[in-house]
Order: structure tokens, then C-alpha cells, then sequence
């Protein structure tokens, strides 16, 4: 089956204080529980309503080395119909300017459906683009490590 994938690259792991989801990390670490990883990966993001209807599922891929190439599936997160929120002006004003107005965040649950969870996807070259949309059948050209 072939499924509609939203790619996010997460960061290395940095102090992060939000009252919004209630996460007080950003990015990824080893040591990170599946809560603080659910939340790095749900929020906060750019994205329109008609991509995140269109996606399967979401996927947080954390960077396996610093060639910007390499990264590890740690979390596929399959998301609920009509969660995707919109941070207003006041949420944004509230954290300072952090959380930027009109990013987004959902809420969903953790699956591996997929059956890609834990696999390496190495990309031709690196991108700044920490977002990607592409369907399962695409990654597969990309999986290096099962």
C-alpha cells in the first residue's frame, strides 16, 4: 500500500519552554522520552490545510550524522482528522514571539504502520527544507538501513 508521507527533519535537541503543547524540548535526542518526541514532530509548522489532509501520516527523522544527508526514522505519527490548530496572535504575543502566529500544530497518534520506523533514508544531498511531502513508495529509494 502506498501511503502519503509528511517528512520532518528534526534539530538537534534544545531547552524549550512552551505552554502551548506543554513541551519544554525542541529537536531530538537518544535520550528523549516517545512524549517529548511526539510533541518535537506535531508542532509548530508551517503547513496548509490541504497538505496535512492530504498526509497518511507524519514522520520525525532525526539526523544520524552532520552530513545533513543521513537520518533515522524515530516517529511516525498518524494524525487526527481536524486537529490541525492554529497558533493566533495572542498565543504567539503570550510566548514572547517563540511560537510564530499562523504556524500550526496537530495531535495524533503513534503508529508504525508503515513499518518504517527505525530505518536510515539517506537524501542525495543536504536541504535546508527541514519539511518533505512524498509518498511511501518515493522513500523507499532513499532507505539505506532497515
Amino acid at each position: 500500500m502506498t501511503y502519503n508521507l509528511y517528512l520532518i527533519k528534526l534539530s538537534n535537541e534544545d531547552e524549550f519552554s512552551d505552554d502551548i503543547i506543554d513541551r519544554d524540548k525542541l529537536g531530538y535526542s537518544e535520550n528523549m522520552t516517545q512524549e517529548e518526541i511526539y510533541d518535537s514532530i506535531r508542532g509548530y509548522w508551517r503547513i496548509s490545510e490541504k497538505s496535512f489532509e492530504e498526509a497518511d501520516f507524519f514522520l520525525g527523522l532525526a539526523p544520524e550524522d552532520e552530513s545533513g544527508r543521513l537520518f533515522r526514522i524515530v516517529m511516525e505519527i498518524q494524525p487526527y482528522n481536524n486537529s490541525l490548530t492554529t497558533i493566533d496572535e495572542d498565543e504567539s504575543n503570550n510566548s514572547g514571539g517563540e511560537i510564530k502566529t499562523d504556524t500550526k500544530y496537530f495531535e495524533g497518534d503513534i503508529t508504525n504502520e508503515t513499518n518504517l520506523v527505525g530505518r536510515v533514508v539517506q537524501f542525495n544531498k543536504p536541504s535546508q527544507n527541514r519539511r518533505l511531502k512524498m509518498t511511501s513508495d518515493e522513500l523507499e529509494q532513499f532507505i539505506v538501513e532497515n
